[in-house]
Formats: C-alpha cells, sequence, structure tokens
C-alpha cells in the first residue's frame, strides 16, 4: 500500500467519539494487507536458512568425520544424514 492510501483511510476511518483512535476494521484490513506479501519472502528466507544449515552440517561432518575409519566413518555418517534431508 501506498503512503498517500494509508493516510487517505486513516483519515476517513477516524472516529469522533475517541480523536486519533481507528477503528478494529481499518486496523484488520491494513494486518491482512500486509501479511498477505509475506508468504514469497519468508518462504525465500527458509530456503536460504536451510541451505545454510545444511552446507554448515556438512564441513562439519567433513571435518569431524574425515579421520576417523580412513574416511570410513564419514561416508557412513553422510549417508545417515541424507536419509534425514529435505528435498
Amino acid at each position: 500500500m501506498l503512503h498517500a492510501n494509508i493516510c487517505t483511510t486513516n483519515y476517513r476511518a477516524r472516529t469522533r467519539e475517541l480523536p486519533g483512535n481507528y477503528p478494529f476494521v481499518v486496523q484488520e484490513t491494513f494486518i491482512k494487507t500486509f501479511t498477505k506479501q509475506w508468504h514469497k519472502p519468508a518462504k525465500n528466507l527458509c530456503t536460504i536458512i536451510h541451505r545454510t544449515l545444511t552446507d554448515h552440517v556438512k564441513m562439519l561432518i567433513t571435518k569431524h568425520f574425515a579421520l576417523l575409519g580412513q574416511g570410513g566413518m564419514e561416508q557412513r555418517v553422510k549417508s545417515a544424514d541424507s536419509l534425514y534431508s529435505v528435498v
């Protein structure tokens, strides 16, 4: 929503009984308008966080298990880790 639209809506919706108070319907409309736009940015953020954490865990697995059992332990942990990864 543009700032001008918000100001116009607020001005029209202002009540005389309680100056400076905006009816719940107006507040609810603004909340719904803004929260409708959250899905895509939130999904993008979750994707980035998942990718970052996955890369970090893989790096930790390699760092910790690479020298154990001539690398065999690392492969076993990575294969177990791949069972739990979300595609």
